[in-house]
């Protein structure tokens, strides 16, 4: 008989992951690592909502979480879109035809969708069919990482209802469930609270990364929940100061995201991004003013390159000529280089502020979600925490001055949390390694 080391060991990591966002990126790959280190035969296989992305940038088999996704060559520029219908001429004649009749039209609406659901519901079937074929070739099935009780993107019957899907389907099939270090995104409305809800109770251990979601979990009677800090603390990483920043001066990392902005964000206010722009565009400028340099890290490639390129032709031209710098990101390991390459660092996005942490950089965050305060407030920087949606110059000013006054006590807090931090997710791996064998 084979033994545990000897053994075939699938295990599927289950997430966000897949486009182009680099903290989801990370934590995939210090779920792969983590799980390796624990299980060296063990063969990973992503469940994603990119495949093709995942084979590419990870190195496994991967599959969809749900029946249709993005193709790569629908992520390359321009705006994303999942479907796209075009209609003959002949077709919008008919179609405003029967509009004019009331009635008529109402029964062709009707109809059509009685038309449209049969169809769908078939291949949703064939395709739920397929998951079940997949996860009786796992033994065990993880949703790591943060995002993944969510509705916000795509509603109750995109997100929500491929994890519910997966796990129950990964229960009948006698595949091992673990939800790790999951958070709490935005969840109000019933369907979504059911699937997500459901597929909590399939698993066979649970744990979220801050107490709020726990709370929340607790309040649907989901009992035996652990609190173990994001997966991407466990990434090993050996960092090389990029040589351009190495130039005397003190250097500023800025991390933006396009809070608002109705070109990517799921609620558009051009007023909202507009204002955001101008305050940070104020403050690069003063920055640059008080000799610092400005490095721009865009944690998600194709949104986050946008604003830079926003706030770029906003800055003072005056100031920008060796000031400023854009480095090449091609993988998150260059994301990581980066911060580690700043003395100081303002994050507007969750791993941005994860990542500074782990490079041991006092960092500033600008919080347009919950989760950074409670991270912020772990690690002994919740002071150097600011609401993205209110915060003013002056504000911005008085905090980062604050923390350059500080850099040194702030270093050795946050390193005093990290290596807590480390040992609780590697010990995560070791505990839930042994529902795979």
């Amino acid at each position: 008989m084979p033994s545990d080391s000897q053994r075939k060991i699938r295990i599927g990591v289950f997430g966000t992951y897949g486009f182009e966002n680099m903290g989801d990126a990370a934590v995939a790959d210090a779920t792969i690592a983590g799980f390796k280190r624990c299980l060296p035969n063990a063969e990973m296989v992503g469940i994603c909502q990119q495949p093709e992305n995942v084979a590419s940038r990870h190195h496994i088999e991967a599959y969809s979480i749900h029946r249709e996704f993005l193709t790569r060559s629908q992520t390359d520029g321009g705006e994303v879109t999942t479907y796209e219908q075009k209609n003959s001429r002949f077709m919008s004649s008919l179609v405003s035809f029967i509009k004019s009749f009331q009635l008529l039209f109402k029964i062709a609406k009707s109809l059509q969708k009685m038309l449209l659901l049969v169809p769908l519901v078939y291949k949703e079937l064939k395709y739920s069919f397929f998951i079940l074929k997949v996860v009786r070739s796992i033994n065990l099935i993880v949703m790591s990482g943060s995002g993944q009780l969510n509705e916000e993107w795509g509603g109750p019957w995109r997100y929500p209802f491929g994890l519910f899907r997966w796990c129950l389907l990964a229960r009948i099939a006698g595949c091992k469930i673990a939800f790790l270090s999951v958070g709490a995104g935005v969840l109000n409305n019933p369907t979504a609270k059911f699937f997500c809800r459901s597929a909590l109770r399939f698993a066979h251990y649970k744990s979220v990364r801050d107490a709020r979601t726990k709370s929340l979990l607790e309040s649907w009677g989901i009992q035996g929940v652990q609190i173990v800090p994001d997966m991407a603390f466990s990434l090993k990483f050996n960092p090389s100061i990029l040589a351009v920043l190495k130039e005397g001066g003190r250097t500023v990392g800025i991390n933006p995201i396009p809070f608002c902005d109705p070109r990517t964000w799921v609620v558009a206010n051009q007023e909202e991004y507009d204002g955001f722009i101008e305050k940070m565009v104020r403050f690069c400028n003063w920055l640059i003013l008080n000799d610092y340099r400005v490095v721009f890290i865009p944690n998600e490639l194709s949104m986050d390159m946008r604003t830079i390129k926003d706030l770029l032709a906003k800055i003072d031209g005056r100031l920008i000529n060796k000031k400023v710098f854009i480095p090449e990101i091609i993988n998150y390991s260059d994301v990581f280089d980066c911060y580690a390459s700043c003395d100081f660092v303002v994050a507007c996005r969750f791993h941005g502020l994860l990542f500074s942490y782990m490079s041991k950089k006092p960092v500033l965050s600008l919080a347009h979600h919950y989760k950074y305060r409670e991270l912020a407030k772990e690690m002994g920087q919740d002071k150097y925490c600011l609401d993205i949606s209110s915060f003013t110059f002056d504000e911005m000013i008085l905090l980062f001055s604050d923390l350059v006054e500080n850099k040194d006590e702030n270093s050795r807090i946050i390193l005093e949390r990290l290596e807590n931090y480390s040992r609780l997710v590697e010990n995560q791996y070791k505990e839930v390694s042994a529902l795979a064998v």
